[in-house]
């Protein structure tokens, strides 16, 4: 009977690190969502740099933004140095204007 019980725990110990792992993703994107829902900026993108994963970090006005949402797609080279954005608070649209005058649309609400 003891040997039973024994071999619970090891099934016991990785359903609960599954569960707790769950619970710190969905935590963690919830925490990086209202994040992204706080920013908001209107200007000419100063500087922009690229993660390995092709997600921009932009400077406007010298701040700093992360672009990581997976509503945006803004993969590499997508935003230039120059080109213009604009984001208002408590949405998740931003437009994105190119030095050719061509607009850029992403996000939903």
């Amino acid at each position: 009977m003891l040997n039973k019980n024994y071999s619970k725990w090891p099934l016991a110990f990785v359903f609960t690190f599954g569960i707790v792992l769950i619970i710190l993703t969905i935590y963690s994107t919830i925490i990086s969502r209202n994040q992204n829902l706080e920013y908001q900026f209107n200007g000419r993108v100063d500087s922009v740099y690229y993660t390995s994963k092709g997600e921009p970090y932009i400077f406007v006005k010298k701040v700093k933004y992360y672009l990581s949402d997976r509503d945006w797609d803004f993969n590499q080279n997508r935003i230039q140095k120059g080109d213009s954005v604009i984001k208002k608070k408590n949405s998740m649209i931003i437009k994105l204007f190119k030095s050719n005058a061509k607009a850029i649309i992403e996000g939903g609400e």
